[in-house]
């Protein structure tokens, strides 16, 4: 009965000393952490430097405005060939020969496939054929009639002449003996006649001694020699089309797509195959159209194709917007050794860094505490009135304008050159009295002395 009393009395006093023991500890913290040098502020704004001891060091940082930021942003564009074409015959044919095959590196000017030619060579055996023809006959009109033919028709106008005249004689005679009465009216008409009839057939073979005395006409060479034009225009038209028979590489590439084979019937409109100019590849980037604004033309940047990075220079600016992402292209050109290892078609990714007008000033993550409903705040530090070597802290509401790794630019209720705490904000309290810390006071003589350095 004895040890069970004395049990039940001991059971209070245990539980009253680890109250008072529990008391004791938070008063203790709550005297370290400077809850009562609240208290104690609020009563009297001084503190003696006797008790400094009791103040709590804090390190600070001297903020700085700025008024503009460099901003970095990723940009997606592709990889593709700067020259990229679809070959195919310019007429309609039958294919005889494909040279190449899918993958093929080609040269320029190398034969890629060929078309029969058996119809246009015809063509051209005839149009050539008429072309001589027509030659002939213009040599032969440049030179003019030959002297048998002129010789010829000298003796038929002189002929003519001697049969008019013996016409006209005749006419004569009997234009007397018809005053005579002694022949009748039909006799002397018809002598008229004949001197009619013999004197139209001197004119007319005198005009043919003209003519052949003349040589030929200009407008019948003329004529001539346009019908010999036209003749050459289209043994050269046929010349190109069996010439075009041959589907030539415009430049070295390679074929990456073989589309028709031996055999097929070629149209204009259908292709061969697909030549890829891979030696010379270019990064296809639309980009904001004030980021592109910023772009210069020459200069390098990086681009990065899956896990690799590539040197490329910006080479030009597509002047039209795009109607459905509304960015402007710019074009980054790769070099040859790393037009090697990627391909067209890959997805590439470039970082633009351009300087945003914005002013705030940055701090750590570290010195920002949030608050409720989502609102931010800095402590800063205020210089005590009476005791400059301390200071104040004091609760600043600010906004985050832009969020780093380590860092956030903000604006509010500060003002430059104001210290902020740049960390252990878990120990501080609004109103509390603390000092700097020697590596806060150190900073910030380096920083007072760096303008007249």
């Amino acid at each position: 009965m004895n040890n069970s009393s004395e049990n039940k009395n001991s059971t209070p006093r245990l539980v009253g000393f680890i109250v008072v023991l529990a008391i004791g500890v938070a008063a203790a913290v709550a005297y370290q952490g400077g809850w009562f040098a609240d208290a104690g502020a609020n009563d009297n704004n001084t503190i003696d430097l006797a008790n400094s001891q009791t103040v709590l060091p804090v390190n600070a940082q001297r903020i700085c405005f700025v008024d503009s930021i460099e901003q970095t942003r990723s940009y997606t564009g592709t990889v593709r060939a700067r020259r990229s074409s679809e070959l195919a015959f310019e007429s309609a044919g039958k294919i005889n020969e494909v040279l190449v095959e899918d993958g093929q590196q080609v040269e320029a000017g190398q034969v890629i496939a060929t078309m029969g030619t058996a119809t246009l060579q015809a063509q051209q055996a005839a149009t050539l054929a008429q072309l001589e023809q027509s030659k002939f006959l213009m040599n032969e009109l440049d030179a003019g009639p030959r002297k048998q033919q002129i010789a010829a028709s000298t003796a038929e106008t002189a002929a003519a002449k001697s049969e008019y005249d013996n016409a006209k004689i005749r006419a004569k005679r009997r234009q007397e003996l018809y005053k005579k009465n002694a022949i009748s009216i039909e006799e002397f008409d018809q002598s008229k006649s004949e001197l009619r009839t013999a004197k139209a057939r001197w004119q007319a073979t005198a005009e043919r001694l003209a003519e052949l005395t003349a040589g030929t006409r200009e407008e019948r060479l003329s004529a001539q020699q346009a019908a010999i034009t036209q003749l050459q225009a289209s043994a050269q038209e046929i010349e190109v089309a069996i010439s075009k028979s041959n589907l030539i590489a415009p430049f070295s590439g390679t074929i990456t797509r073989r589309y028709l084979d031996p055999g097929s019937i070629a149209q204009p409109s259908s292709p061969v195959c697909k030549l890829v100019e891979q030696s010379k590849l270019e990064a296809w980037v639309g980009l904001p159209v004030n980021v592109a604004s910023e772009i210069k033309i020459g200069q390098q940047y990086t681009v990065q194709v899956l896990d690799a990075s590539y040197d490329v220079t910006a080479t030009a600016k597509i002047q039209e917007l795009d109607t459905a992402t509304r960015t402007q292209a710019v074009l980054f050109e790769f070099t040859p050794e790393a037009a090697r290892t990627i391909v067209q078609g890959q997805l590439c990714r470039i970082q633009i860094t351009i300087e945003v007008k914005t002013a705030g000033c940055w701090v750590p993550n570290s010195a920002i505490t949030r608050g409720v409903r989502g609102l931010s705040s800095l402590m800063t530090l205020v210089a005590d009135k009476d005791q400059p070597e301390l200071f104040r802290v004091c609760r600043c509401d600010i906004e985050i304008l832009k969020t780093d790794s380590n860092r956030m630019l903000v604006k509010g209720t500060i003002s430059d050159d104001d210290l902020v705490i740049a960390n252990g904000l878990h120990r501080v309290a609004c109103g509390q009295l603390v000092s700097l810390a020697e590596a806060t006071k150190a900073a910030n003589a380096a920083t007072s002395k760096a303008p007249n350095q």
